[in-house]
């Protein structure tokens, strides 16, 4: 019997010019999918939406400005044990997604990434990268295998 390696999972991918029902199919699926093996992952895009937004808050609700949501979204990625990137949903040279990418590598979190086209992508996105498969389910299958266990 393995011990598994993983509780916090940080689903990333590139979310600006992504509609947010896109931004959330894919992440709301591989949450769904890991819930029952007590892996809880945080999904930038539910957490902080745009229909939160108020620049102008004083109270709890929303959020103020875009630093805030970095800065928590940040927090998530350096107390996770895993990122799963997905490269096929919007750009796959997101800006913010290569930024976690690196901070995840600089914490040294393991990165799943998803893409149907590899040499889409950038050399370093490829070698941050423990592992790229081509679906959201072979992406799973390789977590519960290697990272989750029984």
């Amino acid at each position: 019997m393995s011990k598994r390696l993983v509780d916090r999972v940080y689903l990333s991918g590139s979310m600006t010019g992504v509609k947010l029902e896109d931004q959330l199919r894919w992440r709301v699926w591989f949450a769904d999918a890991l819930e029952d093996a007590g892996v809880y992952c945080y999904n930038p895009p539910a957490h902080f939406s745009p229909d939160y937004i108020d620049n102008t808050a004083t109270d709890a609700s929303g959020y103020h400005d875009d630093r805030e949501v970095m800065q928590y979204d940040l927090l998530q990625l350096t107390k996770s044990d895993l990122v799963v990137v997905n490269f096929d949903v919007g750009n796959k040279q997101s800006l913010g997604t290569m930024a976690e990418m690196a901070i995840a590598y600089d914490h040294r979190i393991p990165i799943i990434g998803i893409c149907r086209g590899i040499n889409s992508l950038h050399p370093w996105q490829r070698d941050m990268c423990e592992r790229i498969l081509s679906s959201k389910e072979w992406a799973l299958a390789y977590l519960a295998m290697h990272y989750i266990g029984e």
